[in-house]
């Protein structure tokens, strides 16, 4: 992980935003900004940031504005927006036209245009999961359930995986399928 001095975090809803924010004022981060939303974001998660700035979901020129006059380069987009708010939501003229313009119309999308949008202004919007190393599990056994075989059906592209928890479903599985895969 490169690291950065500063970081602004667009922050939706639920633990994320929190867990970012620990997570990069661990790793040596200086300077944290938060894009907040109005009735979306918790509060409370937020303590960490050296400044929290407070929108409207919707008002993409807001956003645009707000980002800018950070003078942040490196932004992250973390955590949950209400699918029934991103649909249902009073946007800007700037964000209609955004929206508008989109063949097909889904949170892949409309998050994908308004990173693009973002990018557009000069700053890097980086991966979610940076700074996030010490909540990914290390590879291994992460519960008591085995895989105890995969077989393929007729389109290499459908894996149909075998989940074990008892001895005697491992006993039939093992009849059924005799190849054991290992990850």
């Amino acid at each position: 992980m490169q690291k950065r001095d500063s970081l602004l975090i667009i922050a939706g809803r639920r633990e994320y935003p929190r867990l970012m924010l620990e997570a990069a004022k661990s790793s040596g981060v200086r300077n944290i900004e938060v894009i907040a939303f109005k009735n979306e974001t918790n509060p409370r998660g937020l303590n960490l940031a050296d400044k929290v700035h407070w929108l409207h979901l919707g008002a993409l020129d807001e956003l645009i504005s707000c980002i800018e006059s950070t003078k942040i380069q490196n932004v992250i987009l973390v955590g949950q927006i209400s699918p029934s708010n991103l649909f249902s939501l009073r946007l800007d003229t700037t964000a209609k036209s955004m929206i508008e313009g989109l063949p097909i119309k889904n949170a892949h999308t409309i998050f994908t245009a308004l990173i693009n949008v973002i990018e557009s202004i000069g700053v890097h919007v980086i991966p979610s999961h940076s700074y996030m190393d010490k909540y990914i599990p290390l590879p291994g056994v992460i519960s008591a359930v085995n895989i105890v075989c995969a077989f393929f059906t007729g389109s290499p592209s459908i894996i149909l995986l075998a989940v074990a928890s008892s001895l005697k479903l491992k006993r039939l599985l093992g009849e059924i399928c005799p190849t054991k895969i290992t990850f």
